[in-house]
């Protein structure tokens, strides 16, 4: 499913670049970059949450996962910084609406691959 939802997130942000470029590449490059930082943290999230733990407690796969969206978070204001510093006259507002974008993307897809949960889930 891991793969399955990164697809349809790097789809979202080609696609969203691709309608960008009315508003020059510049932009449609910011969005670009944008999706695929969020694309990345959330693909090391997904892979480290959902690795393999025979016989982890219930606590230590909280302290998994917590420790894995703070690692997701840095990594991601880590990966908009460098591209800040890297980009000559990067459009700060398409960055983060591609990060966005492709965030919030992954996240219906994940909810329509999953189906709706229920009491019985």
């Amino acid at each position: 499913m891991v793969n399955r939802v990164l697809s349809w997130q790097l789809l979202i942000v080609v696609i969203a670049s691709v309608a960008a470029m009315m508003f020059g590449w510049r932009v449609a490059g910011a969005v670009l970059l944008g999706g695929v930082i969020s694309a990345v943290c959330n693909f090391f999230f997904a892979r480290r949450v959902l690795a393999e733990r025979d016989g982890q407690t219930v606590e230590g796969l909280l302290l998994t996962f917590y420790v894995a969206e703070f690692i997701k978070i840095a990594m991601a204001a880590v990966l908009m910084a460098a591209a800040y510093a890297a980009v000559a006259e990067l459009n700060g507002f398409a960055l983060i609406a591609g990060f966005l974008l492709t965030h919030v993307g992954g996240s219906v897809v994940l909810g329509t691959v999953s189906g709706p949960m229920t009491k019985a889930d």
